[in-house]
């Protein structure tokens, strides 16, 4: 015989197809997700592929950089782009880790830009990269705050 907790905890234990179709699959039992959450996840994913694309079409187009011909603060500056799109790429499976990469490499992207060229505002594509890092930020939040209150 158990406590009431079990009998709790078997009463109200997702079945495997419910686990299966919540977030994660059946590896553990998780709250599914809001739809909030899963919009903005999917905003996110396509923005951030969006922008891989965008630097691939480039690379193509005028062949990718030559680090020898590289001089002072260009190289810093490549790692850093080099490391926030490492972060979109990574984002796709872990949201935290990937976010997180992304908007500390755009910040240092950011602060190298400003001490190369004086000025303050990047253009372009550029500004978009934070937004999704911070989408990324924000359902990786929400995520572990459902998972937190999940009683199993």
């Amino acid at each position: 015989m158990g406590s009431d907790w079990d009998r709790y905890q078997e009463r109200f234990r997702p079945s495997r197809g419910t686990r299966a179709r919540m977030r994660g699959g059946g590896d553990g039992p998780r709250e599914p997700d809001l739809p909030i959450v899963r919009t903005v996840r999917w905003v996110a994913r396509i923005s951030g592929t969006a922008l891989v694309l965008l630097v691939i079409v480039f690379m193509i187009g005028e062949g990718p950089p030559n680090p020898l011909k590289m001089r002072g603060i260009e190289i810093p500056t490549s790692l850093a782009f080099l490391a926030m799109l490492i972060g979109l790429v990574l984002a796709w499976k872990w949201e935290g880790v990937g976010g997180g990469l992304l908007l500390g490499a755009y910040l240092l992207f950011w602060l190298l830009n400003i001490l190369s060229s004086h000025h303050f505002w990047l253009r372009g594509a550029f500004p978009i990269f934070p937004i999704v890092g911070f989408l990324y930020l924000f359902c990786w939040r929400q995520s572990a705050r459902a998972r937190s209150l999940t009683p199993w």
